[in-house]
C-alpha cells in the first residue's frame, strides 16, 4: 500500500486547462527539459517492469499526449496517466510537502476522523487522495491523485485553526504533521486561484 505523499501547490485553472487543451507546444514544453532531454524517460525506466506487465508499448509521454488530447487510449494504464499528470503538477507548481513523505493509510484515516470530530471539512481519503482534479483512468493501487481547491481550503481554515488552538492532539511527530497541513492551508490562502494536488503511493 502507499507509504508517502507528494503535495504540489498549483494554479487551479492553469493545471486543469492542460487536460484536453490539444496544445502541442505545451506538450513539448512538458516533455523536454532545457537541454532537450526527455524528462519523462526516467519514469519509463523506473517503472519498466510494471509497464511491460500492464501496458507494453505505452510510455509516460504517450499518457501525457493523451491527457493533453483529452482522451484515454490505454485505460489499463491508469498508473502511467497518474504519474504523467503528477509530472504536469511538478512542472507548473511548487513542491510543498515535508513530513508527509512518510504517511501510512492509518495516519490519513486518523486525520480524517479528527477533522470530522472538530468540524474541519477537508478530507484526505476522497479528497487529497483518490480524487483527481481532471478526468483520468481509474488506478487500482497507486499513485492515487487527489486535490483540495482554494474554496475548500478557505472554508475549512477557521475550523482547522480552532482545532489547533485546543491541541495538542498527539505526539510531537503528529503535531508536526498538523503543523504542515496548516502551512499548506496558509500557502493556498496566500495564492489566490491555487489548489493543492497530491500523489499518494
Amino acid at each position: 500500500m502507499s507509504i508517502g505523499m507528494q503535495v504540489y501547490l498549483v494554479n487551479e485553472a492553469e493545471v486543469k486547462a492542460v487536460a484536453g487543451s490539444g496544445d502541442d507546444v505545451l506538450f513539448k514544453w512538458l516533455r523536454f527539459d532545457e537541454d532537450g532531454e526527455d524528462s519523462l524517460a526516467p519514469l519509463d525506466e523506473e517503472l519498466v517492469d510494471e509497464m511491460e506487465d500492464e501496458c507494453p508499448g505505452f510510455t509516460h509521454a504517450d499518457a501525457l499526449a493523451d491527457i493533453i488530447a483529452g482522451r484515454v487510449t490505454r485505460p489499463e494504464a491508469g498508473f502511467v496517466y497518474a504519474y504523467a499528470f503528477e509530472h504536469v503538477c511538478g512542472c507548473f507548481g511548487d513542491w510543498v510537502h515535508d513530513h508527509f513523505h512518510r504517511s501510512n493509510p492509518e495516519l490519513l484515516t486518523q486525520l480524517d476522523k479528527m477533522f470530522e470530530k472538530h468540524g474541519v471539512s477537508l478530507r484526505f481519503w476522497g479528497g487529497l487522495v483518490g480524487r483527481p482534479p481532471v478526468p483520468l483512468p481509474d488506478v487500482s493501487d497507486s499513485p492515487m491523485l487527489g486535490h483540495w481547491t482554494e474554496s475548500e481550503v478557505v472554508s475549512a481554515a477557521p475550523a482547522f485553526r480552532a482545532m489547533r488552538a485546543v491541541g495538542p492532539h498527539g505526539e510531537v511527530w503528529f503535531e508536526e504533521m498538523l503543523d504542515e497541513v496548516g502551512a499548506w492551508l496558509e500557502k493556498v490562502a496566500a495564492k489566490p486561484g491555487s489548489m493543492l494536488v497530491a500523489s499518494y503511493r
